[in-house]
């Protein structure tokens, strides 16, 4: 399974977890996301996508969505942001994917990690390739 699911997501590799919380955790601590961190997260999503940074012991920090998608909305990004940020969690929602490019230049600038949850999105390509989780 984890073979033939990284080749449908174009990964190099895929572990396969429980359950999305589960990867949601283990890309956290990846990144070094840790106690006192705060982490970007979208005010509509999952609970799941709140409590993988609450399970790091980081603190989840509501953006509000775009009317337009209901996903991420990028322009908010930089006024979410403290000294404590650490970095961005995206959730491409109802199988369309977010608004990267802005998402991507926001982190950027900012000096975040880009963590994406694509659970909902199995499928939808962003710029010719599927969402990687």
């Amino acid at each position: 399974f984890e073979r033939a699911f990284a080749a449908y997501v174009e990964a190099p590799h895929c572990c396969g977890v429980a359950n999305g919380l589960d990867a949601l955790h283990l890309a956290l601590r990846a990144c070094g996301v840790g106690a006192g961190d705060e982490v970007l997260v979208p005010s509509n999503t999952y609970i799941a996508t709140w409590l993988a940074v609450s399970q790091v012991g980081a603190v989840p920090v509501p953006v509000e969505p775009d009317p337009a998608t209901c996903n991420l909305d990028p322009r908010r990004i930089a006024a979410a942001v403290t000294p404590r940020t650490r970095a961005v969690m995206p959730v491409h929602l109802y199988g369309q994917p977010c608004a990267m490019d802005a998402i991507l230049a926001a982190a950027r600038a900012h000096g975040l990690r880009v963590i994406e949850d694509a659970a909902q999105c199995h499928g939808a390509r962003w710029r010719g390739r599927r969402p990687r989780r």
